[in-house]
């Protein structure tokens, strides 16, 4: 998945800029893994964030959670412009 080298995002009175990099690992989980799927039930992915994406004081202030919704946000609008069908997030 192509990421953007920075994305600037506002969390509260303070704005961020972060490295934004591709997945480390994104997996199949749920039923479908499992080959339990009915034919149109949606299909689980599990999408782990790399370290490089995250500094030591993103502890402070809950900002490690920020970083995960702008980067889930950004994996969510680059899917829904491939032809993979319907796209929504259930974290």
């Amino acid at each position: 998945v192509p990421m953007e080298p920075k994305v600037s995002g506002a969390e509260g009175p303070t704005s961020l800029t972060y490295l934004l990099a591709p997945p480390s690992a994104v997996k199949v989980v749920g039923s479908h893994m499992l080959k339990t799927r009915l034919a149109d039930a949606p299909v689980d992915l599990l999408v782990e964030m790399p370290a490089e994406c995250f500094v030591d004081t993103d502890t402070l202030d809950g900002r490690h959670f920020w970083k995960r919704q702008v980067y889930l946000a950004h994996c969510l609008d680059l899917l829904s412009k491939e032809s993979v069908g319907h796209v929504r997030c259930c974290p």
